[in-house]
C-alpha cells in the first residue's frame, strides 16, 4: 500500500545507516591522518617530509566537495515517482508496467526499488553506501562523490607514504615512539590506497553510464534484450551521441522532470518499456514456485566451499529462506537460486510478501533432505508443476536428470533467452519490480 511504501521510504534518505557510516568512517580515518601529516609542527621532522601548501589547499578543496555530494546524495535521493502515477495520455497504459506496491505505473526510465519501496526516476541502482536509490535527481552528486573520491585518496596516498617513508628512515635510530608514530599513518595510507582503486572503478562505470545517457538496470534490459530472439535489433532510444548525452542529463538534472526524455530517430519513449513488458511475459513463462526444505545458512557453506565460493557476500543480494518457505524462482545458476518470498492465503493466488524479499538462496535448499548428495540439482525444467506450484520433495534422483540429457533451466527456451553471458553478471543485477 502507499501507507507502507512511505514507511519503507522513510529507512532511507539519512546518515544513521551501516553503508554512510561505515563510509564516513573510512573518510574520517584517512582525513584525519592526512592532515595531522600536513599540519605536524614537530621539530624533528624534515621539513622535506611535509606536502606543499597549494596541495594541501587542493586535497582540502577536494575532501569538502567530497562531503558535499555524499550528503546531497543521501538525502536527495534518486527522485520519487509520485504515488499512483498515470500518464496524461491514457492510451500509454497498455504500454507501461503497472507497480501494485505503488498503486501507479511507471513512466518510463523508472523502476521500482524493493528496499527503498518507491518507483526512482532514471533509477541507476541502489547504493547502501549513500542508503539511498541512485536516480535522475541525485545522479549528478554520486558522480561527483565517486569522481573526487579516488583523487583524493591518490593525493593522501602520496602525501602519507612520502611523509611515513622520509620520517623514518630519518628518525629510526633515534626514536622509536616516533618511528611506530610514522608506522600508524600505514592505516590511513592502506585505506586511501583501497578506496583509489575500488571506488576508481566505480568512477570508471558511471562514466560509461553518463556518456551512453543509461543506467545499470537499463544496460541489463538491453542485454537481455539482445540475447533474445528477435526479428530485428534492438534500438536503445536514448543514447543520442556523447555531447547531446551530456546536455540532455545536465538540464534533466537541473530542471527536467525526469520522465520525459528525447529518442532517437524511429523509437520513442515507451520503446524500452515495451521490451520490458516483452521480458516480464517470457519470463513468467519460466516462473516455477518452489517449496524450501532446508535453511540457509552461513552464506551457503554448509552445502560445500564451491556453493560457498560462488554465492553473494551481501545482504541485499541474498535471500534468507526457512524450511517450509513458498519462492518464486526464475534463475538458477552456478548452485544458487534467485527468486522471491511469496504467501499463501486459502482461496488465493500466492502473492509477493511485503516488505519484498527477493535474492539468491542455496539451490539444495529446494532438494529434499535425502538427496543433498545427489549429482541431479533441481531445476526449473525438470520440476514437476501440481495446482500451479512445483512441489521440491517429487523430484526423482539422478537418474531423471541424465535421461533429460542434463537438463537444466535453459532447456525452456525461454529462460535461455534471457541468461545473461556469465553467473557473476546475474549476481550484481540491478532490482527490479
Amino acid at each position: 500500500s502507499p501507507h507502507l511504501c512511505f514507511q519503507a521510504a522513510m529507512a532511507r534518505k539519512t546518515v544513521f545507516h551501516w553503508g554512510p557510516l561505515s563510509a564516513l568512517t573510512v573518510i574520517v580515518i584517512i582525513s584525519s591522518t592526512t592532515l595531522g601529516v600536513a599540519f605536524d609542527n614537530h621539530p624533528h621532522y624534515p621539513a622535506h617530509a611535509r606536502p606543499s601548501d597549494w596541495l594541501v589547499r587542493v586535497w582540502c578543496l577536494i575532501v569538502v566537495g567530497i562531503l558535499y555530494n555524499f550528503f546531497k546524495a543521501i538525502y536527495t535521493g534518486g527522485g520519487d515517482l509520485p504515488l499512483k502515477w498515470e500518464p496524461e495520455d491514457k492510451a500509454h497504459r497498455h504500454s507501461m508496467q503497472y507497480c501494485k506496491f505503488c498503486q501507479g505505473y511507471k513512466a518510463p526510465r523508472v523502476h521500482h526499488c524493493q528496499t527503498c519501496g518507491r518507483c526512482v526516476k532514471k533509477m541507476d541502482h541502489h547504493c547502501p553506501w549513500v542508503n539511498s536509490c541512485v536516480g535522475n535527481d541525485n545522479h549528478f552528486n554520486f558522480f561527483a562523490f565517486v569522481t573526487l573520491v579516488p583523487i583524493g585518496c591518490a593525493i593522501s596516498t602520496y602525501i602519507l607514504l612520502r611523509h611515513a617513508v622520509e620520517t623514518y628512515i630519518f628518525l629510526s635510530g633515534r626514536s622509536n615512539v616516533v618511528a611506530l608514530h610514522s608506522w600508524l599513518f600505514f592505516l590511513g595510507a592502506g585505506l586511501a590506497v583501497a578506496m583509489t582503486f575500488a571506488v576508481g572503478i566505480i568512477a570508471v562505470d558511471q562514466i560509461g553510464v553518463i556518456r551512453k545517457n543509461t543506467t545499470n538496470i537499463e544496460d541489463w534490459i538491453v542485454q537481455k534484450a539482445n540475447n533474445r530472439e528477435r526479428t530485428s535489433p534492438f534500438v536503445y532510444p536514448y543514447n543520442l551521441g556523447f555531447r547531446t548525452n551530456i546536455a540532455v542529463q545536465w538540464r534533466s538534472f537541473w530542471a527536467a522532470d525526469g520522465i520525459t526524455w528525447p529518442t532517437v530517430p524511429g523509437t520513442d519513449m515507451l520503446t524500452l518499456s515495451k521490451e520490458q513488458l516483452t521480458q516480464k511475459a517470457l519470463k513468467r513463462q519460466a516462473v516455477r514456485l518452489l517449496y524450501v526444505q532446508q535453511a540457509s545458512r552461513c552464506f551457503g557453506l554448509k552445502f560445500g566451499w564451491k556453493t560457498f565460493i560462488a554465492g553473494p557476500f551481501f545482504d541485499d543480494n541474498s535471500l534468507a529462506v526457512q524450511p517450509g518457505d513458498l519462492v518464486e524462482v526464475w534463475l538458477i545458476r552456478s548452485g544458487w537460486a534467485y527468486g522471491e518470498k511469496m504467501k499463501e492465503e486459502e482461496g488465493k493466488q500466492p502473492e509477493a510478501v511485503y516488505p519484498r524479499q527477493r535474492g539468491w538462496f542455496p539451490e539444495p535448499c529446494l532438494l529434499p533432505p535425502g538427496t543433498e548428495g545427489s549429482s541431479a540439482p533441481i531445476t526449473l525444467a525438470n520440476v514437476p508443476v501440481r495446482d500451479g506450484k512445483a512441489v521440491a520433495a517429487d523430484v526423482s534422483a539422478k537418474d531423471s536428470a541424465t535421461q533429460n540429457g542434463g537438463a537444466s533451466v535453459q532447456s525452456n527456451g525461454v529462460a535461455d533467452q534471457q541468461q545473461p553471458r556469465s553467473a557473476k553478471a546475474d549476481k550484481r543485477r540491478p532490482k527490479l519490480d
